[in-house]
Parts: structure tokens; sequence; C-alpha cells
């Protein structure tokens, strides 16, 4: 079997479960709507099509696997799949890379069921990979498990409605490689309390969120670039750097490696000196 047809499995209400095997590729048109005690979905891993209305109407499936083969997912997929909890992926780049229709509703699985699950473990605090380049569309809307967004300098675009509704999200840090951002990313992110950018950056500049913004490399909090930073950073790095608060480390990782150090110091101490960055 490669081709799930459309309608295939539409109305077959004793189907508890779809496993898919290797070598179906499309899943047509609302070929497994209306099952009504369907329960759990692992999408196949040579699927790389989800048409429209796929699972529509599937009332009480709970949890959907997602292969990392999968590229684009239409409209209305999940509508009407109110008892959805759970989306499980095992590979965070290929769920960064899937086109999710932005025309319909209900095409990303968590606008339902808004726990993502990597690899078994609830997602909370996401680090984006840093072989992403663009985060699509609708990417992580409604993914309530979310507490923090990290995302690297080799992003350097952000869609529209990415974030969308992700009410649990509390801090994201935008990296100056972003150029690009779409309309609606942090809108209803009604926790997003923490947003850190680069001064003079696309998010400098953007003005979807309400959420206080912090420059990095600003340790004091005054939009500006002094001596005062350099010490209050050197303190911070060699005598505790452990004791920064989860506020106070994304002020003081001005290169986004994961550590404070000695190069963070160096950075922010050309800048309040006026001086270019090295590249």
């Amino acid at each position: 079997l490669q081709t799930v047809s459309d309608r295939a499995f539409q109305g077959c209400t004793k189907v508890t479960s779809v496993d898919m095997g290797s070598g179906v590729t499309p899943l047509g048109q609302a070929c497994f709507a209306y099952l009504s005690s369907l329960e759990n979905v692992t999408i196949g891993p040579s699927v790389q099509t989800i048409k429209n209305d796929v699972f529509y109407g599937c009332s009480k499936l709970k949890s959907v696997t997602f292969s990392p083969s999968v590229q684009t997912v239409g409209s209305y997929v999940f509508h009407y799949c109110d008892a959805l909890n759970a989306v499980h992926i095992t590979d965070l780049e290929a769920w960064c890379n899937i086109a999710f229709y932005t025309g319909g509703c209900y095409t990303n699985p968590l606008e339902k069921a808004h726990n993502l699950y990597l690899n078994g473990q609830l997602v909370t605090d996401l680090v984006i990979p840093d072989t992403i380049t663009k985060i699509h569309a609708c990417a992580f809307q409604a993914c309530t498990s979310i507490k923090s967004v990290t995302i690297p300098d080799s992003v350097t675009e952000i869609e529209q409605y990415a974030f969308w509704h992700a009410f649990g999200l509390e801090s994201i840090v935008i990296p100056s490689s972003v150029t690009t951002m779409g309309g609606g990313i942090f809108d209803s992110c009604s926790a997003l309390q923490h947003y850190y950018c680069f001064k003079g950056t696309r998010g400098d500049t953007y003005w979807g969120t309400a959420a206080t913004k912090y420059f990095v490399g600003d340790m004091n909090g005054d939009k500006e670039f002094t001596a005062v930073d350099f010490s209050a950073l050197v303190n911070a790095s060699l005598e505790a750097p452990d004791n920064l608060s989860a506020a106070e480390k994304p002020l003081a990782d001005y290169n986004l490696d994961g550590t404070v150090d000695a190069l963070d110091c160096r950075l922010v101490k050309l800048l309040s000196q006026g001086k270019d960055l090295p590249t």
C-alpha cells in the first residue's frame, strides 16, 4: 500500500488505532475522517503529505505521533478532535520544517493537544536546533507546555503565528540573526513576561508582544551599554555564574552559547566602548 486514497476509511467506527507502515506517502483527503472510536495514530515513516480533513471528526483521538518524513499538512486535519492531548515527535528539526496550511484552522494538532513530546519527554524549555534557518508558520501554535524558547543564530526568519496562543510561554530570546518576523507570532501569549532581543535588530523593532523587552547584555536595564554592564557581567561570569537567576542568564549570555564567560564580557565591553563587534 503506497497511497491511502480520499475517504478510504471514512466512518469506520470500530477502528481504535492506526499505525502506518513504510511505503505510504500521501494521506488522501478525509481518509480517516469520522472514525469515532479512534484513539491513537502513528504517522508512517514515508508519509510526506497529509491532505485536508484526514482525521476530521475523530472525537476520541487522544494521541498522534508524527514521523520526520512529514513535510506538509492541510487544513482542518484535526477539526473536532477534542480529546487530543498529546503530540509525539522524534525529530525537532523535522517538526520545525513542516509547512502547516495557514489558510484554515486545526492544521497543527497542537491547536487541540497543547502538549508536545520529544522522544517521550514533555517539551517545556524549547531549544531550537542550530540546523534550523526558519521557524515555519504555526509550528508551535497553542503549545501551552512550552515555558521558554531559545533560538540559535542560525535562524533568520520566524513566520506568522509560530507561537500563537502558546499560553504557557514565559520567556524567549530572539537572536540578532533574525531579520524577518511574520505577523501574530506571539498573539495571546498571555504569560510572556521576558522578551530578550538585541538592540537595533528586527527583534527590537518587532511590536507583536506586550511583554517587557530586555536587551541582551544590558545588565542594569537602562537600555544602554556602559561600563556598569561590563562590570556586572564580569562579576557574574567570574564569581557566581551559577547564581544568576533565570531572568538574568539570557541577559548575560551575549553570544548565546549557553554559558556566561569571558567572551561575553569582552563583547559587552566592546559595546560599552562604542566599538564594532567581531564577526
